[in-house]
């Protein structure tokens, strides 16, 4: 697309101001409404993988469903997915994964918009996986008062570490800090038809066990 990735558009800029940190969120939680009404969980959300249309219209499109799973309620998924300064705590612990995964990426995108790094950097990997089972992040790196309190209580919303918790992306559409403001929101582009839906695959508690011993080494 033209516009090239979200994470080039904020490093290009430092961070985002609050209000065109919402302008995009806002798509991109309608566009996590559609697919978790569908039972699809992304588990790879992050600014790489949005894309935006073109710098003046910035309609954003989630791109790599690589991953992505149909969740089974009568099923629980557990395995290695995402990119470690995006996944949540139920991935690195080996416990069961659904929507409230995507949720917590959601919350990282949101503090790497307002403040122009992941909420849970490190250099090394290890590092990274450490702070995020401990839910160690920072909502108070500007000493101005930059980022409102309605804008951190949004992110404490999500970067919870038990799943159920967090909200849903129904309810972060109705946060107090993304419903204080209207911009005029595209609707995203969501390029996922129903033959690609219909082939996610469930997963099975096999099919998790042989990806885990293979990429077990990942977490080390």
């Amino acid at each position: 697309m033209k516009g090239g990735e979200l994470q080039d558009y904020i490093a290009e800029k430092e961070y985002l101001d609050e209000d065109e940190a919402k302008f995009f969120l806002k798509q991109i939680l309608q566009a996590l409404v559609y697919l978790h009404e569908r039972f699809i969980v992304h588990l790879d959300l992050k600014p790489e993988n949005i894309l935006l249309s073109d710098l003046n219209d910035r309609r954003i499109k989630i791109i790599d469903y690589g991953i992505s799973k149909r969740v089974d309620i009568n099923e629980n998924i557990k395995g290695i997915y995402g990119t470690p300064e995006f996944i949540a705590p139920e991935i690195i612990n080996y416990e069961p994964i659904g929507f409230g995964t995507d949720l917590w990426a959601i919350g990282c995108i949101a503090y790497n918009m307002l403040w122009g790094v992941s909420p849970f950097f490190e250099e090394e990997k290890q590092d990274i996986y450490t702070r995020i089972t401990l839910v160690d992040y920072n909502l108070d790196l500007e000493t101005d008062n930059r980022i409102s309190s309605t804008a951190k209580d949004f992110i404490r919303k999500l970067l919870i570490k038990d799943l159920r918790k967090r909200m849903t992306a129904k309810q972060c559409l109705e946060h107090s800090w993304l419903s204080s403001t209207d911009p005029s929101i595209p609707n995203p582009s969501i390029k996922l038809t129903d033959s690609k839906l219909n082939g996610l695959s469930k997963v099975t508690s096999e099919s998790i066990r042989k990806r885990w011993q293979e990429n077990d080494k990942k977490l080390c």
